[in-house]
């Protein structure tokens, strides 16, 4: 592996019952999680808009680790406990775990609660190590930039504190990352996923933003589209690289014609660049 790209934020949810309740909370369909096995996720509110998207991973029979990329996870966690009722469950934030980009020879590592391998969507062949590991370690803060842009062109929706419950999973694409299940059951917001699915009504869809810049725009920060009828997207998340290309993944209205003047307080022209998600 090569050197740790930054400190991980995972939620951690254990004991006989945390599978049946992350079934119950989460979008995916967790029954079908076998141990070292993960998948894509997201937790809902009532109304279906997504708290947190990530990568659920299954360490055992009694363990799974939400690893999200840019929440919260002690915000999680905390707002996950008023659901245990009388299951038999612990939730915690661990911060013991660090994000490597895998080389390939660590494949033959079996995933478990220590060291875990994902195959990530996007431009060009590449894997996320999460390990757990030496606190002290020192991050490679452009290789993890360079991480977040291949997210980001790879359209995955990550959802930073200022947009969380914001968006709907469809509006997210999260449905393109098989993180949404039509047809397990009950979870909160499940009527709107099931309504937007079966009867359509999204209006929003992801978008790679390219500018010239100083400094990235923050999540949630607005963007001004000035068609005839004037509307407004949303930043997910943005980083820029040391000659000053921004890159940043946004919320827009679908169907924009592809000359619609985008734009942002800091820079008065955005290019819009096709999503590479798989």
């Amino acid at each position: 592996m090569s050197q740790a790209l930054a400190r991980t934020q995972l939620v951690q949810l254990s004991g006989v019952d945390a599978k049946t309740f992350a079934q119950a909370q989460f979008s995916s369909d967790v029954s079908k999680l076998t141990i070292g096995a993960w998948q894509w996720s997201a937790w809902l509110d009532a109304s279906g808009r997504v708290r947190n998207s990530f990568a659920l991973l299954c360490a055992d029979s009694d363990l799974l680790l939400a690893w999200l990329p840019l929440g919260d996870a002690e915000v999680m966690a905390r707002a996950l406990r008023p659901f245990i009722f009388r299951s038999k469950i612990a939730i915690a934030a661990t911060h013991e775990h660090w994000l490597f980009s895998s080389t390939g020879s660590d494949d033959e590592c079996r995933n478990s609660a220590a060291h875990w391998r994902l195959d990530m969507p996007g431009p060009g062949k590449r894997s996320a190590a999460i390990v757990k590991g030496d606190a002290n370690q020192t991050p490679d803060e452009e290789g993890f930039r360079q991480w977040q842009r291949d997210d980001i062109a790879a359209g995955l929706p990550w959802i930073a504190s200022e947009v969380s419950a914001e968006f709907t999973p469809q509006a997210l694409g999260l449905h393109h990352f098989g993180a949404i299940s039509i047809d397990k059951g009950c979870y909160p917001g499940q009527e709107t996923v099931a309504r937007l699915h079966f009867r359509g009504g999204n209006k929003r869809e992801r978008a790679h933003l390219r500018f010239t810049g100083a400094s990235a725009p923050a999540p949630g920060e607005s963007i001004d589209i000035g068609t005839e009828i004037p509307a407004i997207g949303k930043i997910l998340y943005a980083v820029v690289d040391p000659l000053g290309t921004c890159d940043a993944l946004a919320i827009v209205p679908i169907g924009l014609a592809e000359d619609a003047p985008l734009s942002l307080p800091t820079a008065p022209s955005l290019m819009r660049v096709p999503l590479q998600e798989i």
